[in-house]
């Protein structure tokens, strides 16, 4: 039975996402988003050996605010998951009452520091934003 219990950890493997950095502007104005909520939300991918195929699951949300210079900055993020997980997503969720509310994968974008400006012009929810 001891053998069983200790088997799961030894088979552990490292999740982990890089700090996440970068500026938010209104694209319009070219103004700093002072207080928009940037949310990272990490997911793992797990195999089921029972029922067949995959499923995600959210195993950990981190959130913080831009500055006055719409400066934001999630440090980077390190757990263990069972051997049958790998990480599949890390999802951003971005918002500001009166801007476009997005909902996407920018993880690559905001981990690199060389990127360039990145616009999301869509006009259907509110003034949408300006990353750099």
């Amino acid at each position: 039975m001891l053998l069983v219990l200790s088997t799961p950890m030894t088979g552990c493997m490292f999740y982990h996402a890089p700090t996440f950095e970068g500026t938010i502007l209104d694209q319009e104005t070219k103004q700093p988003l002072v207080g928009a909520v940037v949310v990272a939300q990490y997911e793992k991918e797990t195999m089921n050996i029972f029922g067949g195929g995959s499923g995600n699951t959210i195993i950990n949300v981190r959130e913080t605010l831009t500055d006055k210079e719409g400066r934001f900055r999630i440090p980077s993020y390190t757990t263990l998951v069972d051997p049958l997980s790998w990480q599949s997503n890390i999802v951003f969720i971005i918002f500001k009452p009166g801007y476009l509310n997005l909902w996407l994968d920018l993880s690559d974008y905001f981990s690199n520091k060389n990127h360039k400006q990145k616009e999301y012009p869509w006009k259907n929810t509110g003034t949408p934003y300006l990353f750099t």
